[in-house]
């Protein structure tokens, strides 16, 4: 396993993200220093670079808010920064990849055949629990397979649009994603001691990059024979693996910069503060039902949406709400990502309940 530097990219594709979502990387960041004590001044640390580089980015990126929510806002917009936009679909390979440059980057998505554009769109699709179908042959098939998903009218056009428009999309696109790698990159010695910290500490990992992460994280995503491993600034409480194939020569994996304080956080007891969005999380049935069907098993988004009979969009927003305040957890398989309860987490949740509203 090898170490690289950071995908500008993917950290452009990332800022964007929040940027039409209308949320602010640094302030999401804020939440992690609530009820810090000995952790604080570390925390603060390694938070600067990120603050710092997001600044740059607001302050001398001169871009139209309406070109930012066109391309970059999720097409599922209840699915919020986890979905998928435009621009992630587009470059999603150059992203989670090696970077090679931004015109590279261009040349590679608008030499797609048809048929691979149709693939990356599914594919996205699939990543998403949005549909179980990955394969379209031909164009008919693949307006027979966005037709029949529980999306809204909207979505469905937005993805033909996609479909018909790729090529003027990505080179619209990289414009505004140059813009902001040039920066990222010029800008590098904000962040280089964050990213060797982060190479010391995962470089003398031996054997298997999953079974490390399955071990100490509890997050199963598949690697292969060559692992690289990537530092991801702004994904700074995320694992991606590459989409790559079982067959592939070589496995991106991503992992955010402050993943291993997010983690060790969420390993300790949980504070009062942390029982109020816990309760609001619970006061949907839909959402004690998932956890009802979680308690012994394990299930992707269709399955979730089947038993329940709501559309895969309302699953996705109850998966999000469960997810942020803990009370499941997600690992890939394939394409698909599979959800099971934390029981350790609802554990101490309860614990915390009872010392609140009994005493110990």
């Amino acid at each position: 396993m090898r170490i690289e530097n950071i995908n500008p990219i993917m950290e452009a594709l990332t800022y964007y993200k929040y940027r039409a979502c209308g949320k602010s990387i640094s302030e999401g960041l804020k939440k992690y220093s609530d009820d810090i004590d000995s952790s604080g001044n570390e925390l603060c640390r390694m938070l600067q670079p990120i603050e710092l580089m997001e600044a740059v980015l607001n302050d001398r990126l001169d871009v139209e808010q309406a070109a930012v929510r066109k391309y970059f806002r999720p097409i599922d917009e209840s699915l919020g920064i986890r979905g998928f936009s435009f621009a992630d679909i587009i470059y999603m390979v150059p992203s989670h990849g090696r970077f090679e440059g931004i015109e590279a980057a261009r040349a590679e998505v608008t030499a797609y055949s048809m048929e691979e554009k149709r693939e990356i769109i599914i594919g996205s699709l699939t990543r998403n629990n949005r549909l179980h179908e990955e394969n379209c042959a031909d164009c008919n098939d693949f307006l027979k397979i966005i037709e029949r998903q529980h999306m809204s009218g909207d979505e469905k056009w937005r993805l033909i649009q996609l479909y018909n428009n790729f090529d003027r999309m990505a080179a619209e696109i990289a414009e505004l994603l140059g813009a902001a790698v040039d920066l990222i990159s010029e800008n590098s010695c904000l962040y280089g001691d964050l990213i060797a910290e982060f190479n010391s500490r995962y470089g003398d990992i031996e054997g298997s990059l999953g079974c490390y992460l399955a071990k100490e994280y509890d997050i199963d995503i598949p690697t292969y024979e060559s692992e690289i491993l990537l530092p991801w600034i702004f994904g700074y409480g995320d694992v991606q693996s590459a989409y790559s194939n079982a067959q592939a020569a070589e496995s991106c994996t991503y992992i955010g910069v402050l993943v291993d304080f997010i983690v060790r956080k969420s390993k300790l007891k949980l504070m009062p503060g942390d029982c109020d969005g816990m309760l609001k999380a619970l006061s949907d049935s839909n959402r004690i039902n998932i956890l009802k069907f979680l308690r012994d098993k394990t299930a992707y988004g269709l399955e979730l949406a089947e038993y329940l009979n709501l559309s895969p969009n309302t699953i996705s927003h109850h998966i999000s709400k469960l997810q942020l305040n803990g009370f499941i957890t997600s690992e890939s398989e394939g394409s698909r990502v599979y959800y099971r309860s934390n029981k350790a987490n609802i554990e101490r949740f309860l614990a915390l309940l009872s010392e609140m509203f009994i005493g110990k």
